[in-house]
């Protein structure tokens, strides 16, 4: 196997400092950023980029159908939820960008499904900077696979361009802590780049109106925003936040507000859409064989996922005979599981990695790659920039 590791003698400590991503080199952050780079051939990009595209597709004809039919069960979807999701998806509105997690895709492993983070895909700030940044001393390459930055900011002039009569505001919120700031301002940077005057305030700070959203300031005025980005999951807005999806549902259903991620990205949030993505295509070889029943897997490896959870948390792994290989604790053993076919992560003597791939506006828009030295990628797993060879 042909190493496609480069040592990095240097870390872009003072970037980051001047950008305000320090926290991402500190001791806090325990040593994510790895300080080497992933070699990556441009045919290896190139397939990356079909199968993003195709599987979009997919995602999309699939959603059609269910939303004509009605299709919502074992989507693990309260219904309250159910009319704003058809009406943002039969509105169009913008899919700001999603991320696929994919296995294989290096040296020759063929690339598979594990999952679309359709909703609150984080990593921003790692994927389209740090690493940029880490691969300006690397020689002999053909570039980097990082538009990011670009194809957002493309995105969201379109939006405001298609949207003539909006005020160009945007107030991007999260649940406050600190890797989520990071992520909300590289989306803010977006955004100001793109022409938006964008503020971020935690959600505890925002005011839901039934005139729209709103932002308090130290001198007792507020602040009315047309756009709202939100990187607070649906369905923690469907669960731990109900009196908050009503608002959000009239506010957006009355066109009072405009958030992104829309709501239809919850449907492929839930790892439920996977069963249903291979059952409506089960020729195509980039998934993998899923079902909602571990039955369904005698004498083959497969992974066990709770339909919402997040971080790599509560997830099994079985082999052929049934014996757990690896599992992770977590918060969210609650809720409903899916089985899914086990995939070959690419490995090293480092360990194993696992291809991200943000999909914004149509297009592949960046290659981001996390490792880890157990076979599941959870949250104590390193960040591995790339390059094209």
């Amino acid at each position: 196997m042909v190493d496609r590791i480069e040592e990095l003698k240097h870390l872009p400590i003072q970037k980051a400092e001047s950008e305000g991503l320090e926290w991402f080199f500190s001791d806090e952050a325990d040593e994510y950023i790895a300080p080497e780079i992933l070699k990556i051939r441009t045919e290896e990009s190139k397939n990356l980029q079909n199968a993003t595209l195709s599987l979009y597709q997919k995602f999309e004809k699939l959603l059609d159908e269910i939303v004509q039919n009605n299709q919502w069960d074992d989507l693990g979807l309260d219904a309250e939820i159910i009319p704003l999701i058809k009406y943002s998806w039969q509105k169009k509105h913008l899919h700001l960008y999603s991320r696929f997690d994919f296995a294989g895709g290096i040296d020759d492993l063929p690339i598979r499904l594990l999952e679309l983070n359709a909703d609150t895909a984080t990593m921003l700030p790692e994927s389209s900077l740090i690493q940029s940044w880490m691969v300006e001393s690397v020689n002999d390459t053909k570039g980097q696979f990082n538009y990011l930055l670009r194809d957002l900011e493309f995105s969201l002039s379109k939006l405001a361009h298609f949207n003539p009569k909006k005020d160009k505001t945007i107030l991007v919120s999260s649940l406050g802590y600190i890797e989520d700031q990071l992520n909300c301002d590289i989306i803010i940077k977006a955004a100001q780049n793109a022409g938006f005057y964008a503020r971020y305030a935690d959600l505890e700070d925002v005011i839901f109106d039934e005139d729209g959203i709103f932002l308090e300031n130290n001198d007792g005025t507020s602040e009315h925003f047309e756009y709202f980005f939100k990187l607070i999951p649906w369905e923690f807005i469907m669960y731990e936040e109900p009196e908050l999806l009503t608002i959000l549902s009239n506010l957006v259903m009355n066109d009072k507000c405009y958030v992104m991620n829309p709501a239809y990205t919850l449907v492929w949030q839930s790892k439920a859409i996977l069963q249903k993505l291979y059952s409506r295509f089960p020729q195509d070889p980039l998934l993998l064989k899923t079902s909602l029943v571990d039955s369904d897997f005698v004498s083959v490896p497969y992974v066990e996922k709770p339909i919402f959870g997040r971080m790599g948390e509560n997830i099994k792994i079985f082999d052929q005979e049934g014996n757990k290989l690896a599992r992770t604790k977590g918060d969210y053993k609650h809720f409903p599981k899916i089985y899914q076919e086990k995939a070959r992560l690419y490995c090293d003597s480092d360990g194993y990695y696992q291809v991200g791939c943000y999909f914004i506006n149509g297009n592949m828009s960046c290659i981001s790659l996390r490792r880890n030295e157990n076979m599941i990628i959870d949250e104590d797993s390193e960040f591995i920039s790339h390059v094209l060879v």
